[in-house]
């Protein structure tokens, strides 16, 4: 039987587990347990389900089934691959009593109850930790930046395509199952979300899910739409206006367009997520749009569509470089629409850059 050829080393995953492992000895653990399958991702390189990681002082090891293991010693050069006969849980314990931990830390954001009663015995003693793996991918690497790139790109170049397919007759969930398929065509593995297209006045539902509703003359049509590419996603929205466009519906996008800017235009490193959040709900409030506005202004993007940062009025997360985050202020009036306009920006040292391109400005969007 062939063996299997083993992925180059990757200096960033080896960053990734001494991080943690500085982090392990402030909190007093002999070992870290990893089951959030993108934190399992993030740490080893395994692409597989159903498997663990745990970290300790002097050993990584993936904790896998037969179904995975040639796969997963493909993937993974800095840890051991570890095949259980049992339960996960059981090879778990094992390996905590073999490498002479007691003091263990997990995930208790994805650790259900069950699972941690399974997890008791042998001595151990389970610490329950919150953001510890997640405060890590906040901030991406240039790899990472250049791989939210790539499904950037996807995402724009399937967006430009349907454009040219909105005419009156259209269905919403047609429309979303043709952004979807030409995303993959373009070389997509899917949609980071089911796509949320919504006509006229559907579009008041933020994250309103396609429907059977038809295309009428004069609506706008509003597409949140994102593209997954080596394992990481890309989050967009643009609203696609009518050539006669009413005067509600014009001031309304504009004011929607002036808000995003200026907090793209604020954003450097040092602010928090409130303070950001507050540059573009300072211009939807002095609209009187306030109460139209009830989101936050963004998140963070990664291997997961939502990912600290939170850009909220509540949030105290501060921006660094390395960190990539969607601005999407909107307005939504029931009975009446929507609008909203998102894209993405990474935090450098002296301020942000602006990854996505596609035309937003009103003359670029009347289009249908």
């Amino acid at each position: 039987m062939p063996i299997p050829q083993q992925k180059t080393p990757d200096r960033r995953i080896s960053r990734r587990q001494k991080a943690l492992r500085a982090k392990m000895s402030r909190r007093g653990f002999d070992a870290f347990l990893i089951t959030n399958p993108h934190n399992v991702r993030y740490f080893c390189g395994f692409t597989g389900d159903d498997s663990w990681v745990v970290l300790t002082a002097g050993r990584c090891a993936l904790l896998t089934d037969s179904r995975y293991t040639e796969q997963a010693r493909s993937e993974c050069c800095h840890c051991d691959v570890l095949e259980r006969k049992g339960s996960l849980h059981a090879l778990c314990r094992q390996f905590l009593s073999e490498n002479e931990a007691r003091i263990v830390g997990f995930e208790s954001d994805a650790v259900t109850y069950r699972l941690w009663s399974l997890l008791q015995g042998d001595g151990l003693e389970w610490q329950p930790s919150t953001g510890l793996v997640e405060s890590q991918r906040m901030t991406k690497d240039p790899e990472e930046v250049r791989r939210i790139g790539r499904a950037i790109s996807v995402a724009q170049a399937a967006f430009l395509q349907v454009r040219e397919l909105i005419k009156p007759g259209v269905t919403e969930v047609w429309l979303a199952n043709k952004l979807d398929a030409i995303q993959r065509q373009l070389g997509a593995s899917g949609s980071s979300f089911e796509p949320i297209v919504l006509f006229g006045e559907r579009a008041s539902l933020p994250h309103g899910r396609p429907s059977e509703r038809v295309l009428k003359e004069g609506e706008q049509v509003l597409i949140d739409w994102g593209a997954r590419v080596g394992l990481y996603d890309s989050d967009l929205t643009r609203v696609l206006l009518p050539s006669k466009i009413s005067g509600k519906l014009r001031r309304i996008y504009q004011i929607v367009l002036d808000a995003q800017r200026a907090a793209i235009d604020a954003a450097k490193p040092g602010m928090s997520g409130r303070q950001l959040d507050a540059v573009a709900r300072k211009v939807i409030e002095k609209a009187h749009y306030g109460k139209a506005f009830g989101h936050g202004l963004g998140h963070g993007v990664g291997l997961e569509i939502h990912e600290g940062p939170v850009l909220s009025r509540f949030s105290t997360d501060e921006l660094k470089p390395g960190m990539v985050v969607t601005i999407e202020p909107g307005i939504y009036i029931p009975g009446w629409g929507g609008v909203r306009i998102e894209d993405m920006i990474l935090i450098t040292r002296t301020g942000r850059r602006v990854l996505t391109s596609l035309p937003k400005s009103m003359d670029e969007v009347c289009v249908i």
